[in-house]
């Protein structure tokens, strides 16, 4: 079976998939999504760089260095609070990192799946905001 490209897709610039949802970043900064609670333009994204996602959580990084996050459950995009100049996100099982401009690598989520991986995040309870990894 042949890939097949349908007339007026958008350009994609990037893809990625979780467990029960799969998104696109479309060429204007757009992202559109189809899954789990999901199936169109996800609201508020105009200036999408990156996507990442796991599970059931997707990220993206914006062109200002944010991140917006969502979920299968909750699929509102929220703002990722202290995190900014990322030029990379990442999307575990229960912790998000970003790096940022400066080299520092910066997580938020849980610390209890992956810790054996030697993430040294320092934490075990979940964290909203993201903190700089050990």
């Amino acid at each position: 079976m042949e890939p097949a490209h349908s007339q007026g897709s958008p350009t994609i610039l990037d893809l990625a998939a979780g467990s029960e949802t799969t998104c696109i970043l479309r060429a204007d900064g757009g992202v559109n999504c189809w899954g789990a609670n999901i199936s169109g333009t996800v609201p508020g994204i105009t200036t999408g760089r990156m996507l990442a996602s796991q599970g059931l959580s997707t990220c993206s990084l914006l062109a200002s260095g944010a991140a917006v996050c969502w979920t299968a459950q909750d699929p509102t995009p929220q703002a990722v609070e202290g995190l900014s100049a990322a030029i990379s996100i990442s999307v575990g099982q229960d912790h998000h990192c970003g790096l940022n401009q400066m080299g520092s690598v910066l997580c938020w989520g849980s610390n209890l799946v992956g810790s054996d991986w030697g993430l040294a995040l320092g934490w075990a309870s979940w964290q909203n905001r993201p903190l700089r990894s050990a």
